[in-house]
């Protein structure tokens, strides 16, 4: 009885009648758990319809069966105010509608139940099949190699008992057609039939592999296997074969570019329950997909599920039917998500999304339920709580060890949010599960950027200092880090923190000593701290560094910037004016030649500038004469005059 309601409630699921007999069934079978979901599902329909007191009555019920419903429990909260502005009587229509619903739907039950009166399922493809091969023999009377007229009466007699529900003698009779050399894979599959009837299971099963040698056979094998499994208590092994009929159905609606793909999907779905048993979990996901092929037109219903994951792909990689049918409410889900595309289609976003938590009422498992009110909540403009939603999805992927799907929902979100800190957080955390380093520290250099550009310096600076405590795990350490320090030091620049700056810059001197940027930053940085002598120092090995590269040409635009910079550092001027005269530019040498004798007028170096202005002389200045009399008063010890 609770099947019958149930195949109606997805039948016409906006059908309160249904609903209401599904739970008191179930309350009478004492799964009082389920029972409060199905309450809880009706009261759904009824605020649809905006009933809100026959909603309330159901929410009731559910916590009355289910005090722990958290769901019943929200949603009663929500309807009091409702409740208040509202309190009406249910209205007497109610009581007809009811009643009408009732008489359609159990005529829709009658139309199903007639429709399967003969079953279709793979398991019985197979045993007609084998049955008409059988027969067929029988009238093959011409040809090289007629049968044998004694095995022909075993065949005859054992269809005959078969056919009169004579298991045991059909079983002996067909045992001594085999015995007698006739090894057909009709025969094998049809033994397997009568084993699994009379519950020799062991005998079936060896009989169902033996017909697995004809490809016709080998899906209603897969098939008669997992019954025969399933019905021996072997839940696990039932579940390898009942996927492995799910696989081949599958690959009849792929495309041929995504086969490899997809058989790939299965060996690791596979690979998955055998790791990690859950007997409940299994017996779930059997029983399901038991249903489904028991369904009339499965197979139309397999494509109508491949066109609908196709078209409602979040992901490169292609999605499996096994997957789309591990939740029991398989029907509400496909036809949910078609009718929410049509409905997103005409721009009807809030009627989508409410429909979507409709359906994940009913398959709070099916993880695209979520993903699709996620990308409808975007669409609405709520952001927020559709990447929340999106991290909860990529959570339970994670926690089911599908760290793949996880990271291609977080990098979908990010090609559509790339300022998204959170989900790139997660991703990077998922990466580092995966030892995918390099990849990780990408994403920690421009999550860094992000909060850089939100102006939450100190937050992208914490993301620099993680990516550097992981950077030793990398191939390619060298090159992240020094990016890592560049970007640190950038930072540390713009807030004029020295000394953190030049630590930076010299950690990426230490470890790429060619890096001219650094060198250059390191001169720039010990001039602002006033260390004169460093600075130099650091210029001379970088202006030694372009001697060895042979970029002579790249020094004086240098020098021109510092000195623009820093210009009165006497030091700086008077290289640039060496390097200037070096290189033959005889006017900008004495700019910065009398340029340095002023500052070292002006420091008391009378000395040094007496030097300099000899210097200036030997280069030959224009004003020679200027120059001459100001050396002669610093020889002869008397005031001078700047120039």
């Amino acid at each position: 009885a609770a099947d019958a309601w149930m195949r109606a409630t997805r039948l016409a699921p906006e059908r309160t009648e249904a609903y209401r007999q599904l739970a008191h069934t179930l309350e009478r079978l004492g799964r009082l758990r389920q029972a409060a979901a199905e309450y809880v599902s009706l009261g759904s329909v009824y605020e649809r319809r905006k009933e809100w007191e026959a909603a309330r009555i159901c929410y009731q019920e559910a916590l009355r069966l289910d005090g722990d419903n958290s769901t019943a429990r929200t949603r009663l909260q929500a309807l009091q105010p409702v409740a208040q502005a509202y309190s009406k009587p249910v209205p007497s229509t109610a009581v007809d509608r009811a009643i009408r619903d009732t008489t359609e739907l159990l005529a829709l039950d009658d139309e199903e139940s007639q429709s399967t009166v003969d079953k279709d399922d793979p398991f019985e493809r197979a045993r007609r099949m084998a049955l008409q091969q059988l027969a067929d023999i029988v009238f093959v009377t011409e040809g090289e190699n007629p049968p044998d007229p004694n095995l022909l009466h075993l065949i005859t007699r054992g269809i005959d008992r078969q056919t009169r529900g004579q298991w045991r003698e059909a079983i002996e009779l067909f045992y001594k057609a085999l015995e007698a050399g006739y090894n057909h894979v009709a025969l094998s599959f049809n033994l397997g039939v009568l084993y699994y009837e009379t519950r020799q299971y062991q005998n079936a099963i060896e009989a169902f592999r033996r017909s697995m040698r004809d490809q016709a056979f080998t899906l209603g094998a897969h098939y008669a296997l997992g019954l025969t499994y399933w019905a021996a208590g072997t839940t696990d092994r039932a579940l390898e074969h009942f996927l492995e009929v799910v696989r081949m159905v599958d690959l009849t609606t792929v495309a041929p570019d995504q086969v490899e793909q997809v058989n790939q999907a299965y060996q690791r779905l596979s690979d998955r329950y055998l790791a990690h048993p859950d007997g409940q979990a299994a017996e779930i996901f059997v029983k399901t997909l038991m249903r489904f092929f028991s369904r009339p037109r499965w197979e139309l219903l397999a494509q109508q599920a491949r066109h609908n994951m196709d078209r409602l792909a979040i992901e490169d990689a292609p999605r499996t039917l096994a997957e789309y049918l591990r939740s029991p409410e398989t029907g509400i889900i496909v036809d949910t998500l078609a009718l929410v595309e049509d409905l997103e289609e005409r721009q009807m976003l809030a009627t989508a999304a409410e429909q979507c938590l409709y359906a994940i009422s009913r398959a709070p498992g099916h993880l695209p339920l979520y993903l699709r009110l996620a990308e409808l909540q975007a669409a609405q403009g709520q952001y927020e709580h559709a990447s929340a939603l999106y991290m909860n999805v990529v959570e339970t992927f994670r926690v089911r060890g599908e760290l793949q799907r996880a990271l291609q929902i977080c990098r979908d979100v990010l090609a559509q949010w790339p300022m998204d800190v959170r989900t790139r957080a997660e991703l990077i955390t998922l990466l580092l599960e995966q030892d995918a380093i390099d990849e990780a520290l990408e994403q920690y250099l421009i999550l860094a950027d992000s909060y850089y550009q939100l102006a939450e310096v100190d937050r992208a600076l914490e993301q620099y200092e993680e990516a550097l405590r992981i950077v030793t795990r990398s191939s390619e350490r060298v090159k992240w880090e020094a990016q890592i320090l560049h970007r640190m030091g950038e930072i540390f620049v713009q807030r004029m923190e020295w000394e953190r700056a030049v630590w930076a810059y010299e950690s990426i001197v230490a470890l790429m000593p060619r890096d001219e940027t650094a060198q250059l930053r390191l001169v720039d940085l010990h001039f602002k701290q006033g260390h004169s002598s460093a600075a130099l120092q650091a210029l001379d090995r970088l202006c030694q560094l372009y001697y060895k590269q042979g970029k002579v040409e790249a020094i004086p635009d240098i020098l021109r910037d510092l000195v623009r910079v820093h210009p009165d550092e006497m030091g700086l001027r008077a290289r640039a004016a060496e390097v200037y005269a070096a290189r033959g530019l005889i006017r900008q040498a004495i700019a910065e030649y009398t340029a340095l004798s002023r500052l070292q007028l002006q420091a008391g170096l009378r000395d040094s500038a007496r030097e300099t202005l000899e210097t200036i002389l030997r280069l030959g200045p224009e004003q020679s004469e200027v120059y001459h009399r100001l050396l002669a008063r610093l020889q002869g010890d008397g005031p001078t005059s700047l120039l």
